[in-house]
This record gives structure tokens, C-alpha cells and sequence, in this order.
């Protein structure tokens, strides 16, 4: 859980420092049309989140296979 926390922590950082400000103003000021460019930060940061989240249970995943092998499991 810890891991989880501090990838999402740096994957938000990061998404949040890669936007300008003129994003999130705009978002509050203009018609929807606005809105594509932060909605577009917003599904990328929950797609790096996913992804991470993923690839670090395929690898949890693996483990527990190679393991089931070992003590012949499988």
C-alpha cells in the first residue's frame, strides 16, 4: 500500500507540474470546449496510475506463479 501511495504521489506531481495554469483557469472561465485540454491531463494521470498499478500486480502475479512452480503446485 505504501508503494501504491508514493507512485501515485509522484505521478500526480508530476501531471500537475507538466500542466500551466492557464489550463486550470480556463477550465473555470470558459465553455466546455475548455475543459478537453485538463480532461485530457486528468484521464492521462488515471491511465499512468492504472498502468502502474498493473504492472506492478502482473509482477506480484508472476511471483506467486514461479513460486506455485517451485513447490510443485502447478
Amino acid at each position: 500500500m505504501a508503494h501504491s501511495s508514493t507512485l501515485f504521489t509522484q505521478i500526480l506531481t508530476q501531471t500537475l507540474t507538466d500542466v500551466t495554469r492557464h489550463d486550470f483557469a480556463g477550465a473555470l472561465t470558459l465553455p466546455y470546449d475548455s475543459l478537453v485540454p485538463t480532461l485530457a491531463v486528468i484521464e492521462t494521470l488515471v491511465a499512468a496510475l492504472v498502468t502502474s498499478l498493473g504492472d506492478g500486480a502482473h509482477q506480484h502475479m508472476k511471483r506467486g506463479e514461479e513460486t506455485a512452480r517451485r513447490v510443485d503446485l502447478v
